[in-house]
């Protein structure tokens, strides 16, 4: 479906239909909540679907696993009685990679006293002006527990 086949379907003007929707993709506008019910209904979606993720609700948090799932390969599994999320490693870029490893790190840090709740949150509030720019270029391995 195009564009304007979509903005057509939910009710817009044909002559702007393909503009309205580049906006709404690029967040330069966001379609009223109406509107949003009319393009889900044409894409045959919930609206939440096409909403942004609203992490304050159990709806909005699995919205982004399901788009997790879609980027890295997600998935979830019962692993020793424990329900797990579990990334295709092979999926995902060496940044995610290099961020996760090294959050798996700092949190056994934590865990073992080698590390203060106070600087292991110093990081997590931190970590992309930290560690991004470190781990573009640089192959990671993942790490095991000592």
């Amino acid at each position: 479906m195009t564009q304007k086949q979509l903005a057509v379907a939910a009710g817009l003007p044909e002559h702007n239909a393909d503009v309205r929707i580049t906006q709404y993709e690029n967040g330069s506008r966001k379609p009223k909540k109406a509107l949003r019910k009319a393009l889900a209904s044409a894409l045959d979606v919930s609206p939440t679907a096409i909403a942004p993720p609203d992490m304050g609700s159990a709806a909005g948090v699995m919205q982004i696993l399901f788009m997790m799932e879609d980027q890295y390969g997600l998935t979830i599994d019962v692993i020793q009685s424990k329900l797990c999320l579990v990334f295709n490693t092979h999926l995902m870029d060496s940044e995610l990679f290099g961020m996760l490893t090294e959050w798996l790190k700092l949190r056994w840090e934590m865990e073992d006293g080698d590390q203060t709740r106070e600087d292991y949150n110093i990081w997590r509030y931190n970590v992309p002006e930290m560690i991004v720019e470190d781990y573009k270029h640089r192959h990671v391995d993942l790490p095991t527990r000592d």
